[in-house]
């Protein structure tokens, strides 16, 4: 049955029942028809596409089962459990996990390429020595006059085995003693650890006991030469040679953190 277009009516018509123009044709047959449209786009039947509608208030969308993968760009649809988007290029499953690095997915949790990391993983960092201890002493002078020295104590060179993620970690000893090896009582020394010129650490109130472990950190991403150095600042009150030693050493983080 197919829709008929309504008519003009005009005055002093004879309403029939059945035929061009009846009751039946312009009232029940469209009514049925409209009863029972496909949205083909025919006349009286609305078209297949929508546009420009607003689903405010849309409790549920159920699928047909398409039993295959769209094609057209934009287009979403359905194929048997799993819901795809046509991208233009391909058709990018909505429902699927893990999917490659750049296409949007559901991840579960883990280390692999494609999943997501939990809050709470860890990584192993694991370090090798890279550079020798070296232990230099500075002497300052024999005068007991109070006057405030500073000296270099030592230095080592580091070159780093890469060019990027490489750590350092330098730990530093540092003892005072006066000529003959007896220790110095109530001598304060500043030590201060640097790269270059630029301080790195600066360690305060050293006595006559040894303070070891002094941790700096330091980060570089090139693979050029750098050298670690330690110099101290002390007065010498004691009227006898007074020398500062130092123990640098150098460790590369060779894993990821």
């Amino acid at each position: 049955m197919a829709w008929t277009a309504p008519k003009t009516w005009t005055d002093g018509e004879v309403v029939e029942a059945s035929g061009s123009g009846s009751l039946n044709e312009q009232l029940r047959d469209n009514l049925l028809v409209l009863s029972t449209h496909t949205h083909t786009g025919a006349a009286g039947m609305g078209a297949s596409t929508l546009s420009t509608v607003s689903f405010t208030g849309l409790n549920t969308v159920t699928f047909a089962d398409q039993t295959s993968n769209p094609s057209t760009n934009g287009r979403l649809q359905r194929n048997g459990a799993n819901i795809l988007y046509y991208n233009g290029s391909s058709a990018v499953n909505l429902t699927a996990s893990d999917q490659a690095a750049g296409t949007p997915s559901m991840r579960t949790l883990g280390t692999g390429a494609t999943q997501a990391a939990a809050g709470n993983h860890t990584h192993t960092v694991s370090f090798t020595t890279n550079g020798s201890q070296t232990m230099v002493t500075a002497a300052s002078d024999a005068y007991a006059d109070g006057s405030t020295t500073t000296r270099a104590i030592g230095s080592i060179d580091w070159t780093p085995s890469g060019a990027s993620s490489r750590a350092v970690f330098i730990s530093s000893s540092h003892k005072m003693i006066v000529g003959g090896g007896s220790q110095v009582t109530g001598t304060n020394v500043t030590v201060v650890i640097k790269v270059g010129s630029t301080t790195l650490k600066t360690i305060t109130g050293v006595t006559n006991t040894m303070t070891a472990n002094e941790g700096v950190f330091y980060q570089t991403s090139g693979t050029s030469q750098v050298t670690f150095s330690a110099e101290a600042t002390y007065a010498n009150s004691t009227g006898y040679p007074v020398y500062a030693y130092a123990a640098l050493r150098v460790s590369e983080t060779t894993g990821s953190a």
